[in-house]
C-alpha cells in the first residue's frame, strides 16, 4: 500500500489519482469503524438484556 502511495506521489501528473486514493482509504477507514461501532453495540445490547 505504501509503495503505490509513493509511485502515485512521485508521478506529477498522478496527484488526482493520488488525492482520490487517500479518499477512498478514508471512506474505507470509516466504513470499518462504524461496523466496528456497530458490532459494540449490539453485543451491548446481548449482554445488557
Amino acid at each position: 500500500m505504501f509503495v503505490a502511495n509513493q509511485f502515485l506521489t512521485t508521478n506529477t501528473s498522478s496527484y488526482k489519482i493520488n488525492d482520490n486514493f487517500e479518499e477512498l482509504l478514508l471512506a474505507l477507514k470509516i466504513q470499518s469503524t462504524k461496523q466496528m461501532l456497530r458490532m459494540m453495540l449490539l453485543l451491548n445490547r446481548h449482554y445488557n438484556n
